[in-house]
């Protein structure tokens, strides 16, 4: 697994019918199984072991089953620290690298705001990934169990004009820019202008 998920680790904790430090066990690594479930190629299904006496198992399936448990209790995974820290971050883009910060951030006990220029935060997966592969109401769930953590999130506003970088520098103890892979990559050959971006087809 690219995430370094301890996949017989939470499949072995399933088995025995604890699901809830199964859900601990994968978030350790990764906050929103949900959606990794839906949407990640799991390579790890080609080199499973089973592989080597007839087939892989579907642990897609397994992650989307758990990822679902999770999402169905966020009152349980997606809780509020006890404790915290007095620091405060700001996140600048609200898709997967952001989000993920934003969970262990809120997590070990920061303040966190994220803000996106986008009218709903979520960032590409939200705006990118189709509703058939993701539902755009499993990123707006995530999104409100992220608030129930506390993290707040500030949309529709762009950084270098509603609020500018140094004015982020000094109300905030860090930022983190995690503002995903929108531009238009430019080949430089002729009729290139012709093309529709494969990103902007998506959206």
């Amino acid at each position: 697994c690219p995430a370094q998920t301890d996949i017989p680790g939470y499949f072995a904790l399933i088995r025995d019918g604890r699901w809830d430090e199964a859900a601990e066990r994968i978030m350790q690594v990764n906050p929103i199984p949900v959606v990794t479930s839906r949407v990640c190629a799991h390579f790890c299904q080609e080199g499973c072991r089973r592989c080597q006496v007839d087939e892989g198992v579907l642990i897609s399936g397994v992650e989307r089953a758990l990822g679902d448990y999770i999402l169905d209790n966020p009152e349980r995974f997606y809780k509020a620290p006890e404790t915290e820290t007095g620091r405060h971050v700001a996140i600048v883009g609200s898709g997967p690298s952001g989000l993920a910060a934003a969970f262990y951030l809120r997590k070990a006990g920061n303040k966190v705001t994220v803000f996106d220029v986008k009218d709903e935060a979520g960032g590409m997966l939200m705006y990118a990934i189709p509703a058939y592969r993701l539902p755009k109401d499993t990123v707006r769930r995530i999104i409100k169990a992220f608030e129930g953590m506390g993290i707040v999130f500030k949309t529709n506003t762009r950084i270098g004009e509603d609020v500018m970088p140094e004015e982020l520098e000094r109300s905030f103890d860090s930022v983190l820019y995690a503002t995903g892979t929108w531009k238009r990559p430019v080949v430089g050959i002729s009729g290139e202008e012709l093309t529709v971006f494969g990103l902007d087809f998506l959206v």
